[in-house]
């Protein structure tokens, strides 16, 4: 038998990137978004409509960002894992030290 080398793929899906670090699901995410903050702009008051698409475009800028916590998922794909899970069966570890 020869030496022969082998390659393997460590990761079969991939995305599609669209402009730079910026992914097609996040940039379709954006535009709904962007289409959500721009329908619900007439339910905030005149005076704060400024205030409102500052806040609008960190807070998108914010979910499309990878999760610290999270590692290969974007903030709003932790935040829907968080608000979905069953909290039956996911139950945190509390480790209590008693030293005498």
């Amino acid at each position: 038998m020869g030496n022969s080398s082998w390659r393997v793929t460590e990761e079969i899906k991939s995305q599609t990137k669209v402009f730079m670090g910026l992914y097609i699901f996040d940039f379709f995410f954006l535009i709904v978004y962007i289409g959500l903050t721009y329908l619900l702009r007439n339910f905030v008051h005149q005076d704060l409509r400024i205030a409102y698409y500052i806040f609008s475009t960190i807070m998108a800028i914010f979910l499309t960002l990878p999760s610290p916590f999270n590692k290969k998922r974007r903030n709003y794909q932790s935040i829907f894992i968080l608000l979905k899970r069953d909290n039956i069966v996911y139950k945190p570890i509390v480790v209590n030290y008693h030293r005498p």
